[in-house]
């Protein structure tokens, strides 16, 4: 029988989540998929002010601008519907997971492609200090209190990537005591897999290359919707970069090509990197390739584990003490260095090709996918279970 499997959405949706979220294996796989998107309703700023630089219109895609559009919606889902909730919990939301407890919908979370920062805490002290410089943070820290105050209906399942990912995922409350656990992986495997099923080489003629990890730094628009202060400034970022760019063509004669942010609009800004090439959508491919990744504190990390590429972990004291914390945490997790390119003597590590493999399979293993989980894509595993739990 065909799963109907609805998508609720809190970021505006683009052809990237229509492939990172599976729609086509799923509907490939028989099953009716349809897409919420609360954006309008619950970050109404955030959906005003950032438009994706890759927007997809699809069947069965609906944009929910208020809470009337919203009970309309909620009262479609049928009860033998199967809702992936990609929501946070919070008092904005509270009345959509009320809804799907009352009316015994079943529904569940994804907690995969955790990252190295999830597995620290910040200390006490360390907190109240940041609310202290921070007065931003004293209004988020009242939220965060009337959000302790409402409790999540127990979530029918939970999809988990990583050893992590299953800590997390109890942690917050998305797996807890009878919810089903669907052992998978992050995202970023499911594109390994594709990837090594195609006989792509776009770039294996470049072979002699550095590829860069770009984070949309100074216009991400995740700041826009948490409305904080970018980590980095914009001026004095690219012009770091770019100089430390110039060390590493000269000095490693590797010419560096920048991956794009998948949410960036270079179109729009302009090329910040001295008109270096700027490539959008194709990062595990350029990092497959290169002979050494740069990077901050990016996700795609896991593409370099997968590749087993060499990484040079890249901060500044110009950035946030946040941001700078962050990379280190992260440069930690693969036993890496971090070289701080607001040193103008700064020199380059002299093992700077060398790769722990050790290390890379213990952060695989935590991070991004546990050996004896299923090699295949996440939503085939997750249509497989759909079947298994399909109601008449």
């Amino acid at each position: 029988m065909m799963a109907e499997i609805i998508f609720f959405l809190e970021n505006t949706f683009n052809k990237r989540d229509f492939h990172r979220f599976g729609i086509q294996t799923l509907i490939n796989h028989g099953n009716n998929v349809f897409v919420y998107d609360f954006t309008p309703l619950l970050y109404s700023d955030y959906f005003a002010k950032h438009i994706p630089p890759d927007p997809i219109n699809i069947n069965n895609y609906h944009l929910i601008y208020n809470k009337k559009e919203a009970s309309i919606f909620l009262r479609k889902v049928k009860h033998n519907s199967i809702v992936i909730s990609m929501l946070s919990f919070n008092s904005s939301s509270y009345f959509i997971f009320k809804h799907l407890s009352i009316n015994h919908i079943r529904f569940g979370f994804v907690v995969v492609g955790t990252i190295p920062s999830q597995a620290f805490s910040k200390p006490l002290i360390k907190k109240i200090l940041n609310l202290a410089q921070n007065p931003k943070s004293i209004k988020k820290l009242i939220v965060k209190a009337k959000n302790s105050l409402i409790k999540l209906p127990k979530p029918y399942f939970c999809i988990t990537g990583g050893s992590m990912g299953e800590k997390v995922a109890k942690k917050i409350g998305y797996l807890k005591q009878n919810t089903i656990n669907i052992k998978a992986h992050a995202y970023d495997f499911d594109r390994f897999l594709e990837e090594e099923d195609l006989s792509n080489n776009e770039f294996e003629q470049f072979s002699d290359y550095a590829v860069m990890i770009d984070e949309y730094g100074p216009y991400h628009p995740d700041f826009i919707l948490s409305e904080m202060t970018p980590y980095v400034n914009k001026e004095s970022y690219y012009y770091q970069l770019n100089n430390f760019f110039n060390l590493i063509e000269i000095s490693l004669g590797l010419k560096v090509i920048i991956a794009a942010h998948p949410r960036s609009n270079y179109e729009k800004v302009g090329n910040p990197y001295n008109q270096r090439k700027v490539i959008r959508g194709k990062t595990i491919q350029l990092i497959k390739y290169s002979k050494l990744v740069l990077i901050h504190a990016s996700t795609a990390l896991n593409f370099v584990v997968l590749y087993q590429k060499p990484v040079l972990f890249i901060s500044s004291f110009d950035y946030s003490t946040y941001y700078q914390n962050m990379i280190l945490i992260f440069a930690k997790s693969l036993s890496s260095k971090v070289i701080e390119i607001s040193n103008p003597n700064q020199e380059l590590p002299k093992d700077i090709f060398f790769i722990d493999k050790n290390v890379y399979k213990n952060y695989k293993e935590i991070y991004i996918k546990e050996e004896g989980t299923p090699n295949k894509l996440l939503w085939e595993i997750f249509s497989d279970f759909c079947k298994e739990h399909t109601l008449p």
